[in-house]
């Protein structure tokens, strides 16, 4: 059976955030999943826009992790996660219907403050209390 291949969006609020989605990747990747994680996968040269692109374009699935800081760059089109947003946003409201592809998780925030426009009407995982981790994992 081929690993599902899985990239994680995020926005680099501050280091304990950064830590715990790199703990998520872990975790997933002791499960068998081939996770794409900017902290694996990027060094110094490298093309960060060309790695989102292919990113995104080559998995299975997109695990968006949502926080108050994700929906502002998100919605103002600013950092990696404002040039993620665009792409991902095309193709989500393409598949609409049928949307299966990108899983969203809020981490930080309520609804209204930390899911973009685009997710408002999906259902997205809450992991924003470690106590419900293993439950929405």
């Amino acid at each position: 059976m081929v690993a599902p291949k899985v990239f994680i969006s995020y926005s680099w609020d501050d280091e304990s955030h950064k830590a715990w989605v790199k703990s998520l990747a872990d975790q997933l990747r002791g499960h068998g999943v081939d996770v794409r994680l900017d902290q694996y996968d990027l060094t110094l040269g490298r093309n960060l826009t060309h790695y989102m692109e292919r990113a995104v374009a080559e998995v299975d699935k997109v695990i968006l992790i949502l926080t108050e800081n994700y929906k502002k760059k998100a919605e103002k089109r600013e950092g990696g996660v404002g040039y993620e947003y665009s792409m991902i946003n095309a193709e989500w409201y393409r598949q609409q219907a049928h949307q299966i592809k990108y899983i969203p998780i809020l981490r930080q925030g309520t609804h209204e403050t930390a899911l973009p426009v685009f997710v408002n009407a999906y259902i997205y995982g809450d992991m924003r209390e470690e106590t419900n981790f293993e439950k929405e994992y």
